[in-house]
């Protein structure tokens, strides 16, 4: 018998996607792209980034930060929380986007909406900045659009 659900290693036939700005998050693959090209990061900083996408013009504290990307199991100090900020803000800023994680002095982070300057032409976006799309894989073989 054979399982028609495919393993992790296994193309789908469907990716979830998410758009901010100049933006592009591959939620299925775990990858980033900004201006047509990967920006590297680490798993931790690629779900702070979603998380962040996700919920964005809202200040989130550290423990907020903690309670929603680490494992509940995960003892972790704050400080914890700047290192990772500090490391996604350094990946976006090689791949070539800019300030769009800003500090909230004394409350935490937040993903800045208002500031959305891309680095690149982008195509225009929705009416919140943020788009949730569904590719099929045969029509952008992995990479975005």
């Amino acid at each position: 018998m054979t399982s028609t659900v495919p393993s992790a290693s296994e193309p789908t036939d469907i990716q979830r996607w998410l758009e901010f700005g100049d933006l592009r998050i591959n939620i299925d693959g775990i990858r980033v792209f900004c201006c047509g090209g990967v920006v590297d990061m680490g798993l931790r900083e690629f779900r702070l980034l979603c998380f962040l996408v996700q919920n964005p013009n809202v200040t989130h504290s550290r423990a907020g930060l903690v309670q929603a990307v680490w494992p509940s199991d995960t003892s972790i100090r704050p400080s914890t929380v700047d290192t990772y900020i500090l490391r996604l803000r350094i990946a976006l800023h090689s791949g070539g986007s800019t300030g769009v994680i800003r500090t909230v002095r004394a409350k935490g982070y937040e993903l800045d909406g208002t500031a959305q300057v891309p680095a690149c032409p982008v195509e225009k976006r929705g009416f919140s900045g943020i788009n949730i799309s569904f590719i099929g894989r045969s029509r952008c073989n992995g990479n975005p659009p």
